[in-house]
């Protein structure tokens, strides 16, 4: 190791070359770039599990709502149709077993649409001012009508 003094100026102290610290402020900048993409990762992979739940619970309350068929004009060949209250409720009840907020329309006689909503909170995004953020799904059910031997 060489041990020689560190240059000195006329008052005493080392003379710093331009470059002293440019490091840190480096490291700096890209650890609060490095923190940010991270946060991206982690919640928008939060928001995107989300949505698939929404969805996924969208369609289930469809389907559950779809499960309420007017047997007697299907039986006596009227045809298929839903028992509008009955799947309205279904499709709710659903919905609110699961937490989600939603909304249940029915169309015409054969088919039902839910669409659900929720909000899924951030980790990482609260320090950039996204605390939350709101995820929407959409289910629909649709009766099909087949005659026997199609």
């Amino acid at each position: 190791m060489n041990s020689a003094p560190l240059p000195a100026t006329t008052s005493g102290l080392r003379q710093f070359s331009r470059d002293d610290g440019s490091i840190s402020v480096f490291f700096a900048v890209f650890a609060i770039a490095l923190l940010l993409a991270v946060g991206l990762v982690v919640d928008g992979g939060a928001r995107i599990r989300a949505h698939q739940r929404v969805n996924a619970i969208a369609e289930e309350a469809a389907r559950s709502g779809g499960q309420e068929v007017d047997i007697a004009s299907a039986q006596s060949g009227e045809g298929v149709r839903l028992v509008r209250a009955q799947a309205r409720a279904a499709a709710t009840e659903h919905l609110r077993a699961a937490g989600i907020q939603g909304e249940v329309s029915i169309l015409g006689d054969d088919r039902l649409v839910v669409r659900a909503e929720d909000s899924v909170e951030m980790i990482f995004l609260p320090l950039i001012g996204i605390s939350s953020a709101t995820v929407v799904g959409r289910g629909e059910a649709r009766l099909l009508h087949r005659l026997s031997g199609d």
